[in-house]
């Protein structure tokens, strides 16, 4: 690689020069979809309320986005074959079934066809079979299903409207059509119980899908839940409560065949999600939409978080909507090697790290194997042991160089 770039150098015309001496291509694509009902009171995602949504005006910045990275030669790049492509947002079921129809057959005449997995996040309330149909003869071949609970209690705190039933009915469908359905759930809702929790997990165990997500509620800054929680109107719970929801889940799955591949991501054998995992491996994928990020080989790019100066960027000012850009060092490069690598089950291969920095971390890591928070799978890779997953982020930090 060059000498690193200052961020100011770097443009899309730069930084498509880069990926030319490159040898991997971009084999994942992003696209932030960001309209929802409603706002979900714990959520800090770039999201916008669709009623009165100029959906029509959302499009056109979203095609003149692919235009100008095409023009930048940045898109020529991106090769789908055997890729992953990703609907996520906001809500991208909320669209209607004509939209969805539109928006897939431009993805896949503009950027190519051939995806491996092809993945919609979807809201249960929304799995009606005209959208189901849309979506197969689109080419997604995945649903990632919110459920997020079981529990109608836990359904209103966390702002979902949604029914138990309704989760149900849209497996059945989803289903049936024949996509593979990963389903998320969280954890440590305030006024959750131990029994309620489980209740969640078996309830979704019941309904054997492919893939479950499960997170811990996070309080991020901005949010109602984070008001509340400041006012005294809800209390968080405790730590040891998560740890021993996170465990007592974690080996549910295990038991019922599911694999943990990720912290928060249980799969069956063969079923992880491929899309998640180029995150967590550092290939290159390309995101779209406003607040998508990108990954270009060694650069990394942000786009404008609001829906507005994202669409400002590219229908007034005529260019790619990049917010912040980045060029990684090779520091860089292994702090996020070790940071991510860490979260998964392949582990942290040394042998992956920038030469000058792997005798550091080593000696690092020597330390965790010796708290039993960490061990060896082979000569070189660092693999997290339960004790470790449930302090991952605090054990990678200690590791990084």
């Amino acid at each position: 690689m060059e000498p690193p770039l200052k961020a100011g150098a770097l443009n899309p015309d730069r930084v498509a020069a880069l990926l030319a001496g490159l040898d991997d291509r971009i084999k994942h694509l992003y696209l932030h979809l960001p309209f929802c009902e409603r706002i979900c009171p714990y959520c800090d995602f770039s999201t916008a309320v669709g009623a009165g949504a100029d959906i029509q005006g959302f499009v056109g910045s979203l095609e003149k986005e692919a235009d100008l990275l095409g023009r930048s030669g940045v898109l020529s790049f991106l090769e789908p074959q055997d890729g992953t492509l990703y609907l996520g947002g906001g809500t991208p079921s909320w669209f209607e079934p004509d939209v969805l129809a539109h928006l897939l057959l431009w993805i896949n005449t503009v950027c190519g066809r051939g995806w491996i997995e092809a993945t919609l996040e979807m809201n249960p309330e929304h799995a009606d079979q005209e959208r189901l149909r849309v979506l197969q003869k689109g080419g997604i071949n995945r649903l990632s299903l919110g459920v997020q609970s079981l529990d109608r209690g836990v359904l209103r705190r966390l702002g979902r409207v949604h029914t138990p039933d309704e989760v149900l009915d849209a497996v059945a469908g989803a289903r049936a059509v024949g996509f593979a359905i990963s389903i998320d759930l969280i954890f440590a809702v305030p006024g959750q119980d131990r029994q309620g929790w489980c209740s969640d997990v078996e309830g979704v165990l019941a309904l054997e899908p492919d893939h479950i997500s499960i997170y811990s509620l996070t309080y991020e800054p901005g949010t109602p839940f984070t008001r509340w929680l400041g006012s005294g109107r809800i209390e968080a719970l405790d730590d040891d409560w998560q740890a021993e929801a996170y465990r007592w889940a974690a080996e549910s799955l295990r038991s019922e065949g599911y694999e943990r591949y990720e912290v928060s991501n249980f799969a069956r054998p063969g079923r992880a999600s491929i899309h998640n995992q180029a995150y967590w491996d550092g290939s290159s994928y390309l995101g779209m939409g406003p607040s998508a990020h990108s990954l270009l080989g060694p650069v990394r790019t942000a786009n404008h978080f609001s829906l507005r100066q994202w669409s400002a960027a590219l229908m007034e000012e005529n260019r790619v909507p990049w917010e912040s850009i980045e060029a990684l060092d090779d520091l860089d490069v292994a702090r996020e090697r070790v940071l991510l690598g860490l979260r998964t089950s392949k582990g942290l291969d040394l042998e992956s790290l920038p030469s000058q920095y792997r005798q550091k971390v080593a000696e690092r890591a020597g330390e965790l194997v010796r708290e039993g928070l960490a061990g060896w799978r082979d000569d070189s890779t660092l693999v997290l042991t339960d004790r470790g997953i449930l302090l991952a982020d605090l054990v990678a930090v200690r590791v990084a160089p």
